[in-house]
């Protein structure tokens, strides 16, 4: 039990907290009062002075217009090259310009494949599939997860090998890491828009993927090669009649993908899963920073494609952002919309995308504030939806200060995604 004179402490302090606000604010007035006095009089009597310091209130003033009209002009402008950055630090635009360990999944001993994929703008985009070892597959055959990996806005994709080393041997899971237009090897100019098909095309590169591993595995035998075929045209089939079923706009979705995808869709039906050695029931979308607005994006635009989402410090809109790093131009946040050409509003397609997701948030975060992330996770609409906060998780280096517990989280959101049903996470998602 405590002593009296424990319990009375708080109480004494608060007391002597309020008294010393007390002071400050009487401090204040006496001193409005005191310049009232000495200034007015002044004024009065030196007509002269007040001129003076009228203009210069004034010329202030437009000063200040001045340089946020310039500001605004440049962001405008320059928008896309403040938020894009492919070479990032200065002189490493491609991956085998990166020091030794950033160069190659290689290096680290990952069986891995340079692939390309074309958006459907005729841009091409780099990338790298990390396969699991065979001996790493587990559960009698059964797929490993793969998780599409969108990286933040600066630097080339090797420079985040080191962290795909430990997804790689942690998460025990094939990765298919993402270069957007414009970065590394990949063409083009970087957009919002066009990173979003990037996102689209790396998702199609993976279904066709599979399509075709699916026909090579199944031309093995002519028993297996009849199954297979017989699952991918029931596959094809139980889809196409959800899309009968569904809305209009559900429906056009739905039957919107290719042949291919829409067989592997919804691979998670089927009763046999060792034909599918890319594992397209179990792909989860990963993205930190300006990788989490692409990946909570694409899973609300292909919800049946996407078994769940993993998201670490992204934030909840571009307006918001321009609000916390450009202070001064929040009077004139009338205007943003005029200027905004970039938008990346993570927190509507939360509102509307009922996949899995978990966020990972750093409480030191000292780029995107860590109550973007606590609202991102309030305002979701998903059918299960986590949080996982580190406490001295910055904004690049959560995953590392995170610890064993870090990837504990995602490997239990994981197990937890795989052990939904179909009619459980398969609701209506427009």
């Amino acid at each position: 039990m405590s002593s009296p004179g424990t319990v009375g402490a708080p109480a004494s302090s608060s007391a002597q907290g309020q008294m010393d606000k007390e002071k400050q604010r009487q401090l204040y007035l006496y001193g409005a009062v005191g310049a009232c006095l000495i200034g007015i009089p002044m004024l009065v009597t030196m007509p002269g002075l007040f001129e003076a310091l009228t203009t210069l209130l004034y010329k202030m003033f437009q000063l200040v217009c001045f340089f946020a009209f310039l500001t605004i002009g440049a962001l405008w402008w320059y928008q896309e090259k403040l938020l894009f950055h492919p070479e990032m630090p200065p002189g490493l635009k491609l991956p085998e310009q990166n020091p030794d360990g950033m160069k190659t999944p290689g290096e680290h001993d990952i069986p891995y494949e340079d692939v390309y994929a074309t958006t459907s703008d005729g841009v091409r985009i780099h990338m790298w599939m990390m396969w699991q070892k065979k001996e790493e597959q587990t559960g009698g055959g059964q797929p490993l997860p793969t998780i599409i990996f969108f990286q933040g806005n600066a630097g080339n994709m090797g420079l985040r090998l080191p962290f795909f080393v430990d997804v790689y041997r942690q998460l025990k899971c094939h990765i298919l890491a993402v270069s957007y237009r414009g970065y590394g090897h990949s063409s083009g100019i970087p957009t919002e828009e066009g990173i979003y098909l990037d996102s689209e095309a790396a998702l199609d590169w993976l279904n066709q993927r599979v399509v075709s591993r699916l026909t090579a595995e199944g031309g093995e035998g002519s028993d297996r090669q009849g199954g297979g075929q017989r699952r991918r045209v029931a596959a094809e089939a139980d889809v196409a009649a959800e899309a009968d079923a569904a809305p209009t706009t559900s429906a056009a979705r739905v039957m919107s993908r290719a042949p291919g995808s829409l067989a592997l869709g919804r691979l998670i039906s089927w009763k046999d899963e060792s034909l599918s050695p890319a594992c397209l029931s179990k792909v989860f979308v990963m993205g930190r920073s300006l990788g989490g607005a692409v990946a909570i994006r694409l899973a609300r635009q292909m919800p049946y494609e996407i078994r769940g989402v993993i998201v670490e410090n992204t934030f909840t809109s571009i307006e918001h952002m321009v609000e916390i790093l450009f202070p001064f131009l929040r009077p004139f946040k009338i205007l943003f919309p005029l200027i905004q050409r970039l938008q990346l509003t993570s927190i509507e397609h939360v509102k509307n995308c009922r996949t899995p997701i978990l966020f990972l948030s750093g409480q030191q975060d000292e780029l995107v504030p860590a109550e973007q992330m606590e609202t991102l996770h309030r305002e979701s609409a998903s059918v299960l939806k986590k949080i996982h906060r580190v406490k001295q998780g910055s904004h690049n280096d959560t995953w590392r200060q995170g610890g064993t517990a870090y990837w504990q989280a995602i490997a239990d959101f994981i197990a937890s995604c795989l052990a939904l049903s179909v009619s459980s996470d398969s609701p209506d998602r427009t």
